[in-house]
Parts: structure tokens; sequence; C-alpha cells
């Protein structure tokens, strides 16, 4: 595919926004295996790897994409859909099924690679995820009646 024709600039967007799109590209979430998923969501990181995702009741199963969309690089599973893309690599909540149902803060690199978790809870404890404008994640963590920002 060819790339799309290069846009005059503004001053005001010179260095911030690309000169031009460069080619398109396409990419199927390879979760053939089960016919009851769904795919719902994607992000990118600021180096252009792309996470995709595909769910059951499980939970979120990401494969994390070249930034050409030719080749998957990495694979990682969430408990919840809303995955936070940083300078490189992805922030989410992952549930520990070893640590029974442990809830951690996690980090993913751009290959799939866990880089830490910040345990947060038990079994019985929730963890939402909003991206932070100051980068990274913010987290609201709930074990009952009990609440805590991370």
């Amino acid at each position: 595919m060819a790339a799309a024709p290069a846009v005059a600039q503004s001053a005001d967007c010179v260095g911030i926004v690309p000169t031009d799109l460069g080619s398109a590209a396409t990419y199927s979430t390879p979760f053939r295996y089960n016919p009851d998923a769904s795919c719902s969501y994607a992000t990118s990181d600021q180096n252009g790897y792309i996470a995709t995702e595909a769910h059951t009741l499980g939970g979120y199963s990401w494969w994390v994409v070249a930034p050409d969309g030719t080749a998957t690089v990495g694979a990682f599973s969430t408990e919840a859909p809303n995955l936070i893309p940083q300078a490189s690599g992805f922030e989410g909540v992952y549930r520990d099924p070893r640590a029974f149902g442990s809830v951690d803060l996690s980090k993913w690199d751009t290959n799939g690679a866990g880089l830490s978790q910040t345990p947060r809870g038990g079994d019985t404890c929730g963890l939402e995820t909003w991206r932070s404008s100051e980068g990274g994640a913010l987290g609201l963590f709930t074990c009952g009646a009990r609440r805590n920002l991370s």
C-alpha cells in the first residue's frame, strides 16, 4: 500500500505532528480457538507498538504487534480492558491465579514480558485504572468498604 501524501503543517505543529502518516497495515488478533471470544480494544504505546485484545468471561488476552503491523512480538493477559499505554510498553490490572487471586497493577514491555507487579489486594478486591496525564496510571483499589488510590 502506498503511503499517504505529505500534508503542509502550520508552524505550531512542526516537530509534534508527523509530516506523513506512513503506510497502512492490517492485523488480525490470533484468538481463533475460541468462537465465543470478542475483540473490542486496541491501543498503542509511544513507540508505535500496538496492543490488540480478545476477551471472554475469563479475562482479556493481549497481543503486541510491531509498529509496521507485520508481526506479533509478544502477548499477555489482563483482568480488565483498560490497558494504559506508556512511553514504551503498557500498564494494566493483572489477577495472579497462583496467588489466590492477588490483584496487581502490572507493567509489560513491548514484547509482552512482565516488568513489574505491584500487589494491591486479594481475591475479594478490585482495581480500576485510568491513564494519568502526568504519565503512568492512576489506580483505584477497592477491597470491601476500603478504597485507596495508587
